[in-house]
């Protein structure tokens, strides 16, 4: 049996906003004060599906579930809460499996969307052209770990939103994002998470010309703060490959970069490499990912002279090809 939650009266929470149940039961005198405390909140965690309708002051909502058999129950009463949710405009969805229909059916009956996190779902052109009617307000999407991403989402979204300014996918090929349109976030973006990839089948000289058009893009985010990049989730692509050689000097324009991780593919970053990043982003506060085993003592000893805060990996199979 589940503990029952006991609530003295409202007046002892006036200055409560934020409140997390996990594993109670609400003791059944006490349920009409327990809405009326609802009333009251900014933020709800919950585990009871049926109670999230009651919150008319809710501004941010996080639900996470196990189970596919559960979004078509959930995606009801979310289109039912909706009706007193004036204030929501922060959603976090995770460890449902919604269809990209059902995720389209979600975003579509909000009021406004400022911020969307979802996790192991479906995204395409349904939820693209929901998102699409947030487009004004829309300022952070995160997408990592979605389980499906058609090709056009995360060019879409990059050219749909002028208000962007955090964005966060897994995986996105070389070629969509070159053959996509114009970004709408140039000026606005200053947080993103990206796992470019490209075909593993390319000859080098395609390989590189293809990093630079990518990188040519990302050069134009002159507002950017934050620039993370991981290995992207196609395990037969290659990853992107950020030295001079290939294309590391298009970034000089970043230069109210403040954090940089660089968890891709084999590095084996120069010295002549870490002297340029120290250089051209002079608000460079945090470096983040692989360095070579060899040059690790060094290029720390560099970065940590001039000023940036290090937490450094290395790749130890420095005998694999990465050309």
């Amino acid at each position: 049996m589940r503990p029952q939650l006991i609530l003295w009266e409202p007046v002892h929470y006036h200055n409560l906003s934020e409140l997390e149940l996990c594993n109670l039961e609400i003791e059944p005198t006490c349920t009409a004060t327990f809405w009326e405390l609802c009333a009251q909140l900014a933020s709800l965690k919950i585990e009871k599906l049926e109670w999230i309708t009651q919150c008319p002051n809710l501004s941010f909502l996080e639900w996470r579930s196990n189970g596919s058999h559960l979004a078509s129950s959930f995606a009801r009463s979310f289109i039912h809460g909706t009706s007193t949710w004036d204030n929501l405009r922060e959603l976090t969805l995770a460890m449902f499996e919604f269809t990209d229909g059902q995720l389209a059916r979600i975003i579509g009956v909000m009021r406004e969307l400022r911020t969307f996190n979802i996790y192991t779902c479906e995204v395409g052109s349904l939820s693209l052209k929901a998102l699409r009617l947030h487009s004004q307000s829309l300022r952070s999407l995160d997408t990592m770990t979605c389980d499906v991403i058609t090709p056009s989402f995360i060019p879409g979204v990059l050219a749909s939103f002028p208000h962007l300014e955090s964005l966060a996918f897994d995986s996105v090929m070389s070629q969509d994002i070159i053959d996509g349109p114009p970004w709408a976030c140039e000026s606005s973006l200053k947080k993103l998470r990206a796992g470019f990839q490209f075909t593993s089948d390319q000859e080098k000289q395609y390989l590189v010309y293809h990093q630079r058009q990518v990188l040519q893009k990302v050069s134009r985010l002159t507002n950017l703060k934050e620039l993370r990049l991981f290995h992207g989730d196609d395990d037969d692509a290659r990853n992107l490959d950020l030295r001079l050689e290939n294309g590391l000097d298009h970034l000089a324009t970043l230069k109210h970069l403040e954090r940089f991780s660089l968890y891709t593919h084999i590095y084996r970053l120069s010295v002549l490499d870490v002297e340029w990043m120290i250089d051209n982003w002079k608000n460079l506060k945090k470096f983040e990912g692989y360095l070579n085993k060899v040059n690790k003592e060094e290029q720390t000893a560099m970065l940590q002279a001039a000023g940036i805060d290090c937490i450094i990996s290395v790749y130890d199979n420095d005998d694999d090809d990465d050309d």
